[in-house]
């Protein structure tokens, strides 16, 4: 093998080139049946008990996955570490998104969901420039994902539960401590006060002391019932088109991923120019989101990626076409990835948004 494209990875520390094709596989789909249990399982529980302790088991799934890989580099142990850091990244990657976006106020919210998409998008570009610049050890970004995993572990636990799920919930005595708690860390002063909800639920005076309410809060405290996401029309609808296009886009993104090796030219220029292709669209869908109403730009983006799929088809093969044409597709399924991520969040209350990502 060429010098320049060999690491100091699993192939070498695992023995791969000597095992059977089937052993080699189940290490790259550990990895993915960790987030379909993820998804599965975290979803739920995430809508039903909160998003905090949901985001510190994905954590901790993480941290332990990844430092059981790096202590001890055995197949069968990579295998449960990846399975391990699956679960935890289906809470990293859905239930960590909508958590930071429900802790601020609905005019910030687009502007914080752009920040969270460049910064995860722009990581594929780092990577390839480590690589680019000599680079050759692997360890050393599973030694980062450990470091952040540890340093978010500090962190999360003195962070208040989402005021938007309790509100969604009908928990209106937690939103108010939760609300009393974030206004204290910012130093503003915070008076409880019933919510106009409240008023029209109980059929309570708007100034009523809220305290009276804390006993009757909680006997009313709705949980999500799943059942209406398949038995309210609109809910149905939003969730099948929801789910069919993430499939689509997921398909997509991986696919494009696993061409890479494939393509003509330096592999690590090639991964580069995919992570700006990442990167771009991701600072632009602040943008798409602020100048056109996020269906629209959904439309948009799913008509773009069908022009330049049918491009490549037909012009793939020709010399110095087939790389822009890719990076193109890449910019469009990013743009649609970001606009999907934030529409879940605009479309479905809070109580439900976490099943929908899963779903």
């Amino acid at each position: 093998m060429n010098d320049k494209y060999s690491l100091d990875n699993w192939v070498d520390d695992l023995d791969l080139v000597c095992r059977h094709e089937w052993e080699v596989g189940i290490i790259g789909s550990s990895c993915f049946a960790g987030m379909f249990i993820g998804a599965l399982t975290l979803s739920p529980i995430s809508d039903i008990y909160g998003r905090r302790p949901v985001h510190i088991i994905g954590l901790v799934l993480s941290l332990i996955g990844g430092l059981w890989m790096y202590v001890f580099p055995t197949w069968i142990s990579v295998i449960i570490s990846l399975l391990l850091k699956g679960i935890g990244m289906y809470s990293r990657l859905s239930i960590s998104y909508l958590y930071t976006l429900e802790m601020f106020d609905e005019e910030r919210c687009k502007v914080i969901a752009t920040i969270i998409m460049s910064i995860n998008n722009a990581l594929s570009s780092v990577m390839a420039l480590y690589f680019m610049f000599g680079g050759r050890d692997a360890t050393f970004f599973l030694l980062c994902s450990i470091f952040i995993a540890m340093y978010s572990l500090v962190f999360i636990p003195i962070l208040p539960e989402s005021p938007k799920l309790l509100f969604s919930q009908k928990d209106y005595a937690g939103t108010r401590d939760c609300l009393e708690s974030i206004a204290h860390v910012n130093g503003i002063k915070y008076k409880k006060q019933v919510f106009k909800e409240e008023v029209e639920n109980h059929q309570l005076l708007a100034d009523c002391d809220p305290k009276m309410l804390e006993e009757i809060e909680r006997e009313n405290i709705r949980k999500a019932d799943f059942k209406q996401l398949c038995t309210k029309p609109q809910f149905l609808i939003n969730l099948s088109i929801i789910v069919f296009v993430f499939m689509i886009n997921v398909f997509s993104m991986y696919m494009l991923s696993f061409m890479l090796k494939y393509l003509p030219g330096d592999k690590y220029v090639n991964l580069f120019m995919l992570g700006v292709a990442d990167f771009i669209p991701s600072v632009m869908s602040g943008l798409v989101l602020v100048l056109m109403p996020t269906k629209r730009a959904m439309i948009l983006t799913h008509l773009f990626i069908c022009v330049f799929v049918v491009l490549h088809i037909f012009f793939g093969g020709i010399e110095y076409l087939g790389m822009p044409l890719i990076f193109f597709i890449r910019f469009a399924i990013t743009l649609q990835s970001c606009l999907n991520f934030y529409i879940v969040y605009e479309l479905f209350p809070a109580k439900f948004a976490s099943v929908v990502y899963g779903g």
